[in-house]
């Protein structure tokens, strides 16, 4: 099998894919994940980086706010590719947040203000709220596009809970790539922190 012979997996990467707590049978998960990587839709070295952040999240309190319900939807039947990109940026995000020091308060939370029901993507305890986007839709979106529209919706959503929830931190918004100029100006404008990863290492924008 080319998911077991590949030289970048290792059995402790399968393991790991077994053993997600979620509420999907594990199976399924690395039935989704071999799809992907026998298509060559993904590289093993993708899913070695994959189950290293999940490892190095899953023993931490994060465990308990939330991981569950990210890598849970590994396990969903329809995964594609776009769906793993994601799912696997927002642990890389989480992973990379908890090396350097920070706490997570949660993951992955439906809520609902007065500017409608949204899900925050990361809640640290100091009160940061950080939508995660891995997507390069932002890279070259102008001002009025689709996805300009949408930011700028999911941004007002999170400032409206931060506001209804009396929270201190600042509003983030950590991307997969480096997002257009529109874009940057206009997280700027509403004062909005942007972040966004460049050869592995996250970049202020």
């Amino acid at each position: 099998m080319k998911f077991l012979s590949s030289s970048s997996l290792t059995g402790r990467d399968v393991n790991t894919l077994f053993s997600l707590n979620s509420g999907n049978d594990p199976v399924q998960s690395v039935s989704n994940i071999y799809r992907l990587y026998e298509n060559d839709e993904i590289s093993g070295e993708s899913v070695h980086e994959f189950t290293s952040d999940i490892r190095g999240i899953r023993n931490t309190e994060t465990t308990q706010v939330g991981l569950s319900r990210v890598i849970e939807k590994v396990g969903n039947s329809q995964l594609t590719l776009g769906n793993y990109r994601g799912i696997k940026f927002e642990v890389k995000v989480a992973s990379d947040t908890v090396k350097s020091g920070r706490r997570i308060d949660f993951l992955s939370k439906e809520v609902t203000t007065d500017a409608g029901s949204t899900e925050i993507d990361m809640k640290t305890k100091g009160g940061d709220l950080i939508e995660i986007k891995s997507g390069g839709r932002l890279a070259s979106a102008n001002a009025g596009s689709e996805p300009y529209g949408e930011l700028s919706t999911q941004i007002a959503k999170y400032k409206q809970y931060r506001e209804e929830s009396g929270l201190a931190g600042d509003v983030t918004v950590t991307l997969g790539k480096e997002p257009s100029k529109d874009v940057q100006n206009r997280l700027a404008r509403k004062n909005v922190k942007c972040l966004y990863y460049s050869g592995g290492k996250r970049r202020s924008c």
